[in-house]
């Protein structure tokens, strides 16, 4: 399985964050381990902020944790959004 990120002193990190703060650790892998979950989830969350902001400009963001069940992000926008916009946003997230 690929590596996405590493545990150190009980932290989790993702590859990305690892490299630019030099961190070493025991390797996480993709797998459905709490920390794998953990990582996926707050990748996407950035993934589907990124999304949202293309597709609406004006979005402004709080928060967005990862929580136990998946991710959120609150954010406000112009236009209401419906569960029909979802494919949409989802196309995009794929795109990116």
């Amino acid at each position: 399985m690929d590596k996405i990120g590493l545990k150190n002193g009980g932290n989790i990190y993702d590859l990305q964050t690892a490299a630019e703060l030099g961190i070493d650790g025991e390797p996480i892998v993709a797998d459905s381990s709490k920390e794998a979950l953990e990582i996926l989830r707050h990748s996407t969350a950035h993934l589907m902020a990124q999304a949202i902001k293309e597709l609406y400009p004006e979005a402004k963001f709080f928060v967005g944790p990862v929580v136990k069940e998946g991710f959120y992000y609150d954010f406000k926008v112009n236009s209401k959004i419906s569960e029909d916009d979802l494919p949409t946003i989802e196309k995009k997230m794929e795109e990116l």
